[in-house]
């Protein structure tokens, strides 16, 4: 029988992050009787309800590009009871990170697994369809990152980044295409095209045949289009994600290399 002491801050993050979080019914359990837990899981749902609330509160213009930076948090005061629960200590703050956009969309928050040593991206938003896909790039690094269907993004081993780093850049899709057929069945020299409801157009060739079939992409038409401003163009199959950034030619063109897809290829553009 497995032994129930109060979960970490961290646990508590997941908790609340995860649509399916493993042990989800003893963690109800024990929030029904531990009034520390139950303060411990207010603040954290009080920094996605200020998510919300800003967000309900504004009617904006679409942005596709935002610079996050650390979520400012209230001052807590706490209670006798709460101290005396804690050996007259303060409750830590969750062990991560929360960063937020200016006009308080999106919520970002960096969440260190004690278990694996990994460390998870968490992109939340008022809407959950505009948290998938989204491009990352977080606290300064080189590397780029895609979020999956549920916002996450998995950074792996890395060195907890020091409070100067504690920033992100993130761009949503100013285009989405999704190719049907499987990519292997496309033919040798085979043009498609292929238009979003927007009026955006890439064209895509394929050549080369099994494990080096390529595929070249050319952007034709990306509405309102930065001009002079690089696109990233990024490519999504059933196990593997390649993103490449692009020069701000008139009409840029990527090319992909074993490109092989058992399923449809969906192709993002940033900007």
């Amino acid at each position: 029988m497995r032994k129930w002491t109060c979960p970490t801050s961290e646990e508590w993050g997941r908790y609340l992050l995860e649509r399916d979080p493993k042990d989800r019914p003893m963690f109800e359990k024990h929030l029904a009787v531990c009034p520390y837990c139950r303060f411990t899981v207010k603040q954290l749902t009080g920094e996605l309800q200020s998510v919300t609330r800003a967000w309900n509160s504004k009617t904006v213009q679409p942005v596709y590009y935002y610079t996050m930076s650390p979520m400012t948090l209230p001052e807590i005061e706490y209670g006798p009871h709460l101290l005396a629960a804690q050996g007259n200590n303060k409750p830590d703050r969750p062990d991560s990170i929360a960063l937020t956009t200016p006009d308080n969309k999106f919520l970002l928050k960096a969440v260190f697994d004690s278990h694996t040593g990994d460390t998870w991206l968490y992109l939340s938003s008022d809407d959950p369809e505009s948290a998938r896909n989204v491009l990352i790039r977080p606290f300064g690094q080189t590397g780029e990152y895609i979020t999956d269907d549920r916002g996450r993004v998995n950074l792996g081993k890395i060195d907890w980044p020091d409070p100067s780093r504690h920033t992100a850049e993130i761009r949503l899709p100013r285009a989405t295409f999704v190719l049907a057929p499987p990519a292997d069945e496309m033919q040798k020299g085979e043009v498609t095209r292929l238009t979003s409801p927007a009026g955006d157009t890439i064209r895509l060739t394929f050549s080369g045949e099994g494990r080096n079939r390529k595929l070249e992409i050319d952007i034709v038409n990306l509405a309102n289009r930065e001009p002079g401003s690089p696109v990233r163009i990024a490519l999504r199959g059933p196990d593997v994600i390649s993103i490449m950034p692009l020069s701000a030619d008139a009409e840029p063109k990527a090319f992909f290399e074993k490109v092989r897809a058992e399923g449809k290829l969906e192709i993002y553009l940033y900007q």
